[in-house]
């Protein structure tokens, strides 16, 4: 038998053994690489597809989110343009209009919080009435009408 040199030659010692090394070589060539293959692409393709369905979703909250912002925020902007728009340009000049628009500006405090327990108001630092210049921003909860000035 000719010796054959190199690579070759331990592939044919190797086939040239006897039949449990021959079924070893053929069960690793024929069954597990080509199953490794296929568990790496399948792999890879899930990856792909869950990254797809989170980004999906992602995009899907994002857009029920801002809905339900521009559904709630919409009719309070409406009011406050309405009110701004309904005050705008009338200065109280007399303690009679102060009262007036202390109550009137009262009642729809009253009637918003009403609505929405939790609501932006602005009021002067010690609550005095809104026709003032020296606003600032309160969190005020319904509970607390009791503690406004009417």
């Amino acid at each position: 038998m000719k010796k054959l040199s190199g690579k070759k030659w331990l592939v044919a010692r190797m086939l040239s053994k006897n039949f449990k090394t021959k079924l070893m070589v053929a069960f690793i060539a024929f069954l597990i690489l080509p199953s490794m293959i296929v568990g790496a692409l399948s792999f890879v393709s899930a990856s792909q597809q869950i990254r797809n369905q989170i980004e999906e979703s992602a995009e899907q909250a994002i857009i029920r989110t801002n809905f339900i912002i521009d559904s709630t925020i919409e009719p309070k902007v409406h009011d406050a343009e309405y009110f701004a728009e309904r005050l705008k340009g009338n200065r109280v000049e007399t303690e009679e209009q102060a009262a007036k628009l202390e109550e009137f500006l009262s009642n729809m405090l009253h009637f918003i919080l009403k609505q929405n327990p939790f609501f932006m108001v602005r009021r002067t630092v010690n609550l005095q009435p809104i026709h003032r210049s020296n606003y600032r921003i309160i969190m005020i909860h319904e509970s607390d009408l009791g503690t406004i000035k009417r």
